[in-house]
């Protein structure tokens, strides 16, 4: 069973009664939304346990309890299993763009956290950045409304930010689809 949404507080210890060894173990102590597996050995139990736990509030937050995927089926499933994300990437803006111009132009959307333009070592703009929102829900609409956008004949590319694991990942995968079918090893040599 897949627990979302539970606070550092709430881990380690059985929770809400006896759902035959409902002991939940913490997967990942550190990272937000906290998420961890607790093993349910009756399908039964587990299917209790679901209908009686998700979406209740725990700390003041709403917690999901559903059945474990594995990530690559997560990823076909709607939300909450789809990543929600707070940091976006946006690039291809012009030089003379600033960290305050940037909030200007996301603050928009809706609260911001932090905004940061990247620059070289001479304080020179690479044209791209970051910005984070308070919210999830905020982000992704900055992405559906500014990416593809002009602002000063520049067209931006703003999309969730990616970690270095996921970019590689997806770059994988799209080399992988433009190699043709009937290439094989001995192609490759």
């Amino acid at each position: 069973m897949h627990i979302c949404q539970l606070q550092p507080s709430s881990g380690g210890s059985p929770c809400f009664g006896n759902f035959d060894h409902l002991w939940v173990h913490i997967l990942q102590l550190n990272s937000s939304p906290h998420q961890l597996l607790s093993p349910i050995r009756r399908k039964d139990s587990a299917q209790f346990a679901i209908e009686k736990l998700n979406g209740i509030l725990l700390n003041g937050k709403k917690v999901f309890v559903g059945p474990f995927l594995r990530k690559q089926d997560r990823d076909n499933n709607p939300p909450p299993y789809n990543v929600k994300f707070n940091n976006v990437f946006v690039k291809n803006f012009s030089r003379t763009m600033t960290q305050d111009d940037l909030k200007k132009v996301f603050s928009e959307f809706g609260q911001i956290t932090s905004a940061v333009v990247m620059r070289e070592g001479d304080g020179k703009s690479k044209c791209f950045g970051f910005v984070n929102f308070d919210n999830s829900k905020d982000a992704a609409n900055d992405v559906d409304s500014l990416n593809g956008k002009k602002f000063v004949d520049k067209e931006w590319y703003v999309d969730k930010a990616l970690k270095k694991s996921e970019r590689e990942q997806e770059l994988k995968a799209k080399y992988e689809q433009n190699i043709k079918k009937t290439v094989d090893k001995n192609h490759c040599r």
